[in-house]
């Protein structure tokens, strides 16, 4: 599936309807690259929730140890995503074992960036929320940069911040109308499941009770997946658009240059 997304500037229409055919014609391999790695990292949460592990700095450490795999191994899907995704623009369609194989081989300068990225933006949003949310916005494709731009570091984050370039409130503008088509049936979800959630308590309902929490965090992990394709889908157009300008600007200083050499000839 050649697309035009690396030939033109998308609208938010033509971004969303570029991201909902991806996400509906390749519905099953999202899911099954979602789930290979966020079945693990969720099993690893709730296992760790049930756990005895009092209060000591022992267990506070453990907890955050396992957290932090958790994490780290849900990163695989994002990563492996990308590659799928960017595959389908590129009319090159991989399997899922190559997309996780070329995730893993990115996944090391993927965490170690992400991690540059937290402590960076930690002292941002404690010292002022504006900085924080400006630059949240221009590092919000580096995982994208590490991925799919072979970045890393802070390259990656800088990389990001030039495929954002002097388009920040249309980034931002489209992260928030996308989170809201999102969140919407989610809220609706949240109120109708936990009305439901409580009655079974009343009536001990353990099995369907459990039921509709496995439904809740299905129905959650499909629509960020959603959220997780637009978002590469973004990345990819306003990459090729930075790239297309570069190679115009370009261009246009081989063209002035050749014209005042012409000058000081003449």
């Amino acid at each position: 599936m050649k697309s035009s997304i690396y030939k033109e500037d998308y609208s938010f229409q033509q971004l969303l309807s570029a991201s909902w055919d991806i996400f509906t014609q390749k519905f099953g391999i999202i899911l099954i690259i979602l789930f290979l790695s966020v079945i693990p990292a969720n099993t690893i949460s709730e296992t760790v929730k049930d756990l005895p592990l009092g209060r000591g700095i022992t267990s506070m450490f453990l907890l955050v140890l396992i957290s932090i795999i958790a994490w780290g191994i849900s990163m695989l899907s994002n990563l492996a995503l990308a590659f799928y995704v960017k595959s389908c623009f590129d009319a090159k369609t991989i399997s899922i074992n190559d997309a996780f194989s070329m995730a893993l081989r990115r996944w090391q300068p993927a965490i170690t960036t992400s991690i540059l990225m937290g402590l960076l933006l930690i002292p941002a949003f404690i010292c002022l929320i504006i900085p924080g949310v400006v630059f949240a916005v221009y590092w919000s494709f580096a995982l994208y940069s590490v991925a799919l731009a072979e970045r890393s570091g802070m390259k990656a984050l800088e990389y990001s911040k030039s495929v954002v370039g002097d388009r920040w409130g249309y980034v931002f503008g489209y992260y928030i109308l996308i989170n809201l088509i999102i969140l919407v049936p989610v809220v609706l979800l949240l109120i109708t499941m936990t009305a439901a959630a409580a009655s079974l308590r009343l009536n001990e309902g353990m099995l369907e009770l459990l039921a509709i929490d496995v439904g809740v965090s299905i129905i959650g992990a499909i629509l960020t997946s959603f959220f997780t394709v637009f978002q590469i889908v973004l990345f990819l157009n306003y990459e090729s658009s930075m790239k297309r300008k570069s190679h115009t600007a370009k261009g246009q200083k081989l063209s002035d240059e050749r014209l005042v050499e012409e000058q000081v000839v003449l």
